[in-house]
C-alpha cells in the first residue's frame, strides 16, 4: 500500500473514532467545561494542497487549505479568535471579548511562504488574527531546513535503494536500515536526528545524498521575505514573534549560544520593522525549553513564549511556557475530528 492510500486508510479509522465521541456528547461537554476558564492556543505550520504535501513535506507538518478554513469556520461557532496579546489580557483580566464569548489563537511556525500565499488572503477577507514566529535567518533567504532535505532524500530513494557498503556513521546506518511507508520512516529519521547538533545534522544528510544518490535543488523559496512581513504586519491582522535566529533546539546549546540566538534574532525583527517593541512573543523550536532557557528567554524582553505541550492556559499559565493544540492534516480533517483534537481526544 502506498503512503497516500495508506494515510486514507488510517484517517477512515480516525473519523470512526470521531463520529463515536460526538455521537456519545463527550466532546461538546468538554469543550464546554475547558471553555469555562481556559482558552487554547492552536499551533498550524504549513497550509498546503495535498498533492503538494505527498511527497515534499514532513508527515504532520502541514493542513490543506480547504481543511484551514473548515477549521475557522468551525472555531467561529464557539469561540472568537484573537490575538496572542488580547488572549494575554482577557486572561489575566478575567474579561471576555463579544460579550463575553471563550477565545482562542491562531498561531503558525516558521513563516513558510504559503502562509502567505494560502493563509494570508484567507485572514484578510475574514478578518481573522494570527501570530507567526520567524527563525530570521531564513526569512528573505534561499535557506531551507534540514528537515526539507532528509523529505526529499526519502522520497527520492524510493526509486531504489541505491545503497553501497555499510557506512562506519551509525547514524548513516541507522536511518538505511529504516522499514515501513516512508512517512513512517521520515518521522522515524527526524526523531532520530533532531537530538544532534545542526552541523552533524547536515553531515549525515550530505552522506545519504551521496550514497543514495539524492540530490536537492528546489526552486522555490521555503520562506516569506521582509517586504511580505511588512505588508502582512500593516494589515492589522498579522502578529511576528521570534523562532530563534537559526531554527536551533536551543537546550542543546551553551547558555552564551543561546543568548546570541535570542539577541540576534530580536534585534533583526526589531531593525526590519516586523515587530511592536512593547509586544514581541516568543517560540521555542521544537518545543524545547526548560527554566534556564524560559529565564533567558523573558530576559531578553520577549513578552511570552510558547511550547509544544499540549493542552489549554488559563490566567495562572506561565506566560513563558504556554500550551498549544498542535493541529495537523491527519487529525483534523474533518469538523469531528478537529473537535476531538481541540479538547484533547485524538
Amino acid at each position: 500500500m502506498g503512503p497516500f492510500k495508506l494515510r486514507r486508510a488510517k484517517g477512515a479509522v480516525k473519523q470512526a473514532m470521531a463520529w463515536g465521541y460526538f455521537r456519545s456528547g463527550v466532546v461538546g461537554r468538554k469543550l464546554a467545561a475547558l471553555s469555562r476558564g481556559a482558552y487554547p492556543v492552536l499551533m498550524y505550520h504549513r497550509v498546503i494542497p495535498e498533492a503538494e504535501a505527498a511527497t515534499g513535506t514532513q508527515p504532520g507538518m502541514y493542513v490543506t487549505p480547504e481543511t484551514f478554513e473548515a477549521h475557522v469556520a468551525y472555531l467561529k461557532q464557539y469561540f472568537s479568535i484573537v490575538s496572542l496579546r488580547e488572549a494575554l489580557s482577557y486572561s489575566l483580566t478575567g474579561e471576555r471579548p463579544d460579550g463575553g464569548r471563550p477565545f482562542c489563537v491562531l498561531t503558525f511556525d516558521d513563516g513558510w511562504i504559503d502562509f502567505y500565499e494560502n493563509v494570508y488572503p484567507f485572514l484578510a477577507r475574514s478578518g481573522v488574527p494570527a501570530t507567526v514566529f520567524l527563525p530570521t535567518a531564513f526569512i528573505g533567504e534561499h535557506r531551507f531546513f534540514w528537515t526539507d532535505r532528509l523529505v526529499a532524500l526519502f522520497y527520492g530513494r524510493q526509486g531504489g535503494q541505491g545503497l553501497k557498503s555499510p557506512c562506519p556513521d551509525a547514524r548513516v546506518q541507522a536511518l538505511e536500515e529504516l522499514k515501513g511507508p516512508v512517512d513512517e520512516q521520515i518521522e522515524a529519521a527526524v526523531s532520530l536526528l533532531k537530538k544532534e547538533p545542526t552541523e552533524e545534522i547536515h553531515g549525515v544528510l550530505t552522506l545519504l545524498s551521496e550514497r543514495w544518490g539524492v540530490g536537492f535543488n528546489p526552486l522555490k523559496r521555503a520562506f516569506i521575505n521582509w517586504q511580505e512581513v511588512d505588508e502582512m504586519r500593516a494589515s492589522g491582522l498579522v502578529t511576528f514573534g521570534s523562532h530563534t535566529h537559526c531554527h536551533h533546539i536551543l537546550t542543546l546549546l551553551s547558555d552564551k549560544k543561546v543568548a546570541e540566538e535570542l539577541s540576534t534574532s530580536k534585534e533583526r525583527l526589531c531593525a526590519m520593522g516586523a515587530v511592536d517593541p512593547g509586544f514581541m512573543p516568543f517560540c521555542y523550536p521544537n518545543g524545547n525549553w526548560n527554566p534556564s532557557v524560559a529565564h533567558m528567554v523573558e530576559a531578553c524582553g520577549f513578552a511570552a513564549a510558547v511550547t509544544t505541550e499540549r493542552g489549554w492556559n488559563s490566567g495562572a499559565s506561565d506566560v513563558y511556557r504556554l500550551n498549544r493544540v498542535p493541529v495537523h492534516q491527519d487529525m483534523t480533517s474533518s469538523d469531528k475530528m478537529f473537535g476531538c483534537r481541540l479538547v484533547g481526544l485524538m
